[in-house]
């Protein structure tokens, strides 16, 4: 289903959520298909940990980010990004500039155009 960016789970600027487990596959959004952590200008508000669970399987339309665009603070523990699609930068994952990102583990592979977009 094609929704605003964060076609599966979007988290505001003042939220924080922990993906422990389950899936987030086969969505679509202009941007952010499967996830999207959005922020005010130059403020990493939002806040996602992945301590497990799929982001699979999901397309940016008209973006980047398919599996999930960071625009906040974004930490992979564990868990996998595979399989997601792009028409612009990170089909895996897409970090803004006043993004942080961390990843201690899990998987991000298999993700059309690039898997992380920018490089930490």
């Amino acid at each position: 289903m094609a929704a605003s960016t964060g076609g599966g789970l979007k988290v505001y600027s003042s939220g924080s959520v922990t993906f422990s487990g389950g899936s987030v596959n086969n969505n679509t959004g202009p941007s952010g298909g499967g996830i999207a952590l959005n922020a005010p200008i130059n403020n990493a508000g939002a806040q996602l940990t992945v301590t497990g669970g799929n982001v699979n399987i999901n397309v940016a339309s008209n973006g980047n980010g398919s599996g999930i665009e960071n625009k906040g603070t974004l930490n992979l523990r564990s868990g996998s990004v595979t399989g997601n699609r792009a028409t612009g930068q990170g089909g895996g994952i897409f970090n803004t500039k006043a993004a942080h990102f961390e990843q201690t583990g899990g998987t991000v592979s298999g993700n059309q155009p690039t898997d992380i977009d920018p490089q930490p």
